[in-house]
């Protein structure tokens, strides 16, 4: 395995690490970290490792290819939207001047990570 987590990583620029089932024989667990200014990203270029892997080694089953990080983030997503729609009912020019604060951090953070890309 060792050598299909090398490839994984020359190929795709990305950390990838054997995690769990230690224990059990002829089972693997793979984990990969991707970070992007682009939310799309990591499930585009996820799906180009999953096909990778079950084009080159076709001795292998895959049995679940699944992106925790997502999950996480759909439910954070409906909280913070849960959370936005009380602060506009109930203090909205407040919550407006934090918006744009918000929104002004974010362009300073999306410019950080264009640098970072280029």
């Amino acid at each position: 395995m060792t050598s299909l987590l090398s490839r994984i990583h020359q190929k795709f620029n990305v950390s990838v690490a054997e995690y769990g089932d230690y224990d059990l024989w002829q089972r693997i667990t793979i984990i990969t970290c991707i970070a992007s200014a682009d939310p799309d990203f990591p499930n585009q270029l996820l799906e180009r490792i999953i096909s990778f892997v079950a084009e080159t080694r076709l001795d292998l089953e895959l049995i679940d290819c699944s992106t925790e990080l997502e999950n996480i983030r759909k439910k954070n997503n409906t909280n913070w939207m849960n959370l936005l729609r009380l602060a506009f009912k109930y203090a909205p020019n407040e919550a407006n001047k934090i918006i744009k604060k918000i929104n002004a951090d974010d362009k300073k953070i999306s410019k950080q990570l264009q640098k970072l890309q280029d």
